[in-house]
């Protein structure tokens, strides 16, 4: 079962269209939690991503993250849960990154 998550709003978020990709600082969202546990039988991650505008919420799944040459963290990596993609076949291909700044 899916459990509920406090959803993020979209503003914290700089849209870019070309990428399908919604960029943010880690300082940006302090207060909210990114590593939820999304389900009460499985171990995936995440959080709801909120439009304020129209309420619309996308749950994201955690899918990786990156780090430099010397092992520290630059960023993680979002994508919507396969149910949210086969609703809405256009978030195809779109992730948040989350830069550790």
């Amino acid at each position: 079962m899916k459990l509920k998550l406090n959803p993020i709003s979209l503003v914290k978020f700089t849209h870019i269209k070309e990428s399908k990709t919604f960029v943010s600082e880690l300082s940006e969202l302090t207060g909210h939690d990114l590593f939820h546990p999304l389900y009460d039988d499985a171990c995936d991650v995440g959080f709801d991503l909120v439009n304020p505008s129209t309420g619309v919420s996308v749950t994201m799944v955690y899918s990786g993250e990156e780090r430099d040459d010397v092992g520290e963290l630059v960023c993680h990596f979002f994508v919507p849960i396969e149910e949210a993609v086969r609703k809405n076949p256009r978030l195809n291909g779109y992730k948040c990154v989350v830069y550790n700044d």
